[in-house]
């Protein structure tokens, strides 16, 4: 909640309030909207997943498949099983989660309490941690990286099966279009969270600790672009974590480094920041690999930019609080 207050003499209250109750109301459409667009893409998604999964097995009929085609059954069934679950989860959540906030800051709109406040703060961080969490998993669950492997694995061992391959053709035809449906859904449903979090009260905008220092608690995306060494002019994408900073400046939490035909980097970062802005932080993972931050928070208190270090070389990265 610290990100949200500003110390007041002995008192702690909220650094700004609510949008208009007209605001939070739009915010509120959109999030429902965006639900019930996830929940019909999911739905789609898992009617066709079915549908094709018993298209190719009534075609492998006869094969001698047996081992393949129940590993595949069984990774299908998990996909389902894991899609169903995140987007359940998302669903639910959503609808409570910002039906409380949107009553909780139109409370706060009509009569202030310290109570009220580190309710909505309360309320704009759960948004947020909902939009990272259950939502971003469905993104990724859709992905069916291991299906896909067992569906090809049937095709290779039946290459003569003319039937099959039009099934196995059309199942993973429609796992890309019903899953970059889902993906859509779970992007919009995200960004109109974290737009009604911000306007309950927190701008948006990083806040203060208590004892003064910038608090960069939130989930922030970016681009690094390296400047040296083997690949000058290739870029990444960043996505990275703070989940607790103390009064020092001392914080922690995590970062994925991701570029299409690379394997993902995703490993802990901790670092401090100085009243001024000023901060640094290493990333490291557990099999030793390393990455050095160095930069400024800039004058809107919501980016982050400087420069980055690594054993592949250097470059510039920036990345901007969600």
């Amino acid at each position: 909640m610290s990100r949200f207050i500003q110390s007041l003499e002995s008192r702690v209250l909220l650094s700004t309030t609510p949008a208009s109750q007209a605001t939070l109301q739009s915010d509120q459409g959109a999030i429902i909207a965006d639900l019930f667009a996830l929940r019909s893409a999911g739905a789609t998604y898992l009617k066709t997943l079915g549908g094709d999964g018993k298209a190719v097995a009534a075609d492998l009929k006869g094969a001698s498949n047996p081992t393949l085609l129940r590993t595949a059954r069984t990774d299908g069934n998990k996909l389902a099983a894991v899609v169903k679950r995140d987007g359940l989860a998302s669903i639910n959540k959503g609808v409570s989660l910002t039906r409380r906030g949107v009553a909780d800051g139109e409370k706060l709109l009509s009569k202030s309490s310290s109570k009220l406040q580190a309710r909505v703060a309360g309320d704009a961080t759960a948004l947020r941690n909902l939009a990272t969490g259950p939502v971003a998993a469905v993104e990724s669950d859709v992905a069916a990286t291991t299906f896909i492997s067992d569906l090809n694995a049937l095709l290779a061992a039946n290459s003569g099966n003319a039937a099959l391959a039009g099934a196995i053709s059309t199942a993973k035809a429609d796992l890309a279009v019903n899953g970059a449906a889902v993906r859509s859904a779970t992007t919009k449903l995200s960004s109109d969270l974290n737009t009604l979090a911000s306007d309950l009260g927190s701008g948006g905008s990083v806040g203060t600790t208590p004892s003064g220092l910038p608090n960069l608690v939130g989930s922030y995306s970016g681009i690094s672009t390296q400047t040296s060494g083997n690949h000058p002019g290739r870029q990444s994408t960043l996505a990275m974590t703070i989940s607790t900073e103390s009064t020092s400046g001392a914080f922690s939490g995590s970062m994925v480094i991701s570029r299409t035909g690379a394997t993902t980097f995703t490993a802990t970062l901790t670092g401090t920041i100085t009243a001024s802005g000023a901060f640094t932080a290493t990333l490291s993972n557990a099999s030793g690999q390393s990455v050095m931050f160095t930069g400024q928070l800039t004058a809107n208190g919501r980016t982050l930019s400087g420069t980055d270090t690594s054993s592949n070389g250097s470059g510039t990265f920036t990345m901007t609080m969600m």
